[in-house]
């Protein structure tokens, strides 16, 4: 209510005193009466509409110049609503690329570190085990025992491999510089190790491809 009538502009209150006025006129017996002797007197009615006329226009004038203020402090507020809200989905865009980044960056450090390890690995079934325990978020079985365990750690290997494929194909959309050259030779190596296709002589070749990518990247690319 205290609102209601806060908002109220001079026009409003206007209109309110004269009704309240004219409403405490009628209660106490005033009324508009004509006696019968009464000349018309065309002058004065044509002097009251002339007034009436000029009056009329006046507040059309003010109301108008009322609408159009309203209209203006609207488009005010409606501007820095949409000011504010450009610079929230900025921020937000912000938000959304650091984060992009940070998952991009994190992952070529995770694929930097596989790098220096695999060189220890014994054999393809260790590095892909090395390679489940690096790239996964989850906690999973790392070392592989038997058939049903290789194929059970082989899945989420691949599994790794996608999750670390789609992050790199992002670079592209993410920096100003060129990052595919760098990290695209190494996604490809990763693919042939957690494969499991390879004699071991080629699993070895893929192994020490993948390690001399990482190091390439981790010089040339990473500040």
């Amino acid at each position: 209510m205290r609102n209601f009538l806060k908002n109220r502009s001079f026009f409003f209150w206007v209109i309110v005193i004269i009704m309240f006025v004219s409403a405490s006129f009628f209660f106490f017996g005033f009324r508009i009466t004509y006696p019968p002797s009464l000349e018309s007197s065309w002058g004065a009615i044509d002097a009251i509409g002339g007034w009436l006329s000029a009056i009329s226009a006046m507040v059309a004038i003010a109301v108008a110049i009322v609408v159009a203020n309203r209209q203006n402090e609207i488009a005010k507020k409606q501007n820095e609503i949409a000011s504010k809200q450009a610079n929230i989905a900025e921020h937000q865009n912000r938000i959304a690329l650091f984060e992009k980044r940070f998952e991009y960056y994190d992952i070529v450090q995770t694929c930097i570190t596989v790098g220096n390890l695999l060189p220890n690995t014994k054999d393809a079934k260790a590095a892909v085990s090395l390679i489940v325990a690096s790239f996964e978020t989850e906690n999973h079985i790392l070392h592989i025992e038997n058939d049903r365990n290789a194929a059970y750690i082989k899945a989420h290997a691949i599994d790794a491999y996608d999750r670390v494929y789609k992050v790199i194909r992002c670079g592209e959309f993410l920096f100003e510089f060129e990052t595919a050259e760098y990290l695209l030779p190494l996604v490809d190596a990763l693919l042939e190790i957690v494969n499991m296709n390879r004699t071991d002589k080629e699993q070895r070749y893929y192994r020490l491809a993948y390690t001399q990518y990482a190091k390439k990247v981790d010089a040339e690319l990473l500040p």
